[in-house]
């Protein structure tokens, strides 16, 4: 790798414990640990959100940054944002009981914004966004569909 990328880059890093079952925790820098588990309906104690919970509040979280982030870059006055995703999947795949897919086969995002701007400041704003969200890439790139649908409120 090249040195002056190298000098660039930030590493993430978390560390994972199994508890029991499908329970893990987990814990990233100093912060408290949090559990990773899956619902009763699929072996756990339902004591955490499941992994693809996670990674769906992993992209709301992240879509949110990087919303006030831009907005804030635009000189946009950000007064309020709630997101809501759910994805589709078929737990067959991960149960290994077909050959599908054990990950999410489509996922959907509901922006809420409540901001001043024109409509042509918010096209601009939902395109930066989907540029610049590392999650929303990081899915989609995966080959996951991704509608997202922003509404103003």
């Amino acid at each position: 790798m090249e040195e002056s990328l190298r000098e660039e880059l930030m590493t993430l890093a978390a560390d994972t414990e199994w508890v029991e079952q499908t329970r893990c925790r987990n814990f990233v820098r100093d912060l408290p640990p949090f559990t990773i588990d899956e619902p009763e309906e699929l072996g756990g104690s339902n004591q955490g959100a499941n992994p693809l919970e996670t990674i769906l509040a992993a992209l709301n979280s992240c879509t949110a940054i990087v919303v006030q982030l831009v907005a804030q870059e635009m000189g946009l006055t950000l007064r309020g944002l709630d997101i809501h995703a759910e994805g589709d999947l078929d737990p067959r795949g991960f149960l290994g009981q077909a050959e599908v897919k054990p990950y999410f086969l489509a996922v959907r995002q509901r922006v809420n914004v409540e901001i001043d701007c024109t409509e042509d400041q918010l096209a601009q704003l939902r395109e930066a966004v989907a540029r610049r969200c590392p999650a929303f890439n990081l899915i989609r790139d995966a080959g996951v569909p991704v509608e997202v649908e922003w509404q103003r409120s």
